[in-house]
């Protein structure tokens, strides 16, 4: 029995050295975690700092970035109210313009009829009076005649200016 008791002592002493050098990788993990979560607040700290530095950097650049969207909107409408203000102005200036030619049309339109009409009424008080004058010329004197053609010039001028003072 001595034999079976110390080849029992022998396996046991081994699974000893065993279960000891498992002991010891315990406890050397166990090291290994406490050291971890020792470390896990700073790591912490170290990835929100981090994360915030990278936030704000983010945050800036898109900042910038619509800074300059701004801007370029900005630029865009500025350009578009000029362009708006100088169509504006030409269209006035064009309305303008055939306001002011259409006003020297009938202008002239109303001196051609002004002038037709006035050469018209002379034709018209010339043939008159001389159908009026006729028969008296065949019996009046030489100054008569002058007198009635000075007459008649001057009935024409009446009838002109009158024309002309009702424009």
């Amino acid at each position: 029995m001595t034999v079976a008791v110390e080849q029992n002592l022998q396996k046991v002493k081994e699974e000893a050295g065993v279960v000891d050098k498992l002991n010891e990788r315990l406890d050397m993990q166990q090291k290994t975690v406490d050291a971890i979560e020792r470390k896990v607040p700073d790591v912490t700290k170290k990835f929100a700092a981090t994360n915030i530095e990278q936030l704000k950097t983010v945050g800036s650049t898109l900042l910038e970035q619509y800074e300059k969207r701004a801007q370029t909107i900005d630029m865009s409408t500025q350009n578009a109210l000029e362009k708006n203000k100088e169509v504006l102005a030409k269209i006035k200036a064009d309305i303008s313009a055939a306001f002011n030619d259409a006003a020297e049309r009938a202008k002239s339109l109303q001196d051609e009829a002004f002038t037709q009409l006035t050469a018209e009424t002379k034709t018209s008080t010339e043939s008159c009076m001389n159908s009026m004058l006729s028969p008296l010329r065949l019996n009046l004197r030489p100054q008569d005649v002058h007198l009635s053609l000075l007459l008649q010039k001057s009935d024409s001028d009446l009838h002109i200016k009158s024309l002309q003072l009702s424009r």
